[in-house]
């Protein structure tokens, strides 16, 4: 995370652009409007930041995380589908 006192805060960008940007598609049921300010992992992840699973082993991880949005592949997409902000990616972590 980058030192406020030296970079101001990224703007937010909306789900769908994030989802232009990573090459992913919004699942459905995702809020396109979701607001997106930033990237982190799971374990620190606010309602603001993007994050990733990779794996069904990572799933519990993402049950304790406040992520906001969450990239996830194919395979997990359905094991996520009550979150607001999932995109799914054919690689999440490229």
């Amino acid at each position: 995370m980058p030192d406020s006192r030296f970079y101001a805060p990224p703007a937010p960008i909306p789900l769908e652009g994030v989802a232009a940007l990573a090459g992913a598609v919004l699942a459905p049921g995702a809020d396109p409007r979701l607001a997106v300010s930033g990237v982190a992992p799971l374990a620190v992840a606010g309602p603001g930041d993007l994050a990733f699973v990779a794996a069904a082993k990572f799933l519990p991880a993402l049950e304790a995380s406040a992520a906001g949005a969450v990239l996830v592949p194919p395979a997990l997409a359905g094991a996520v589908a009550d979150r607001p902000g999932v995109l799914v990616a054919r690689d999440p972590k490229a």
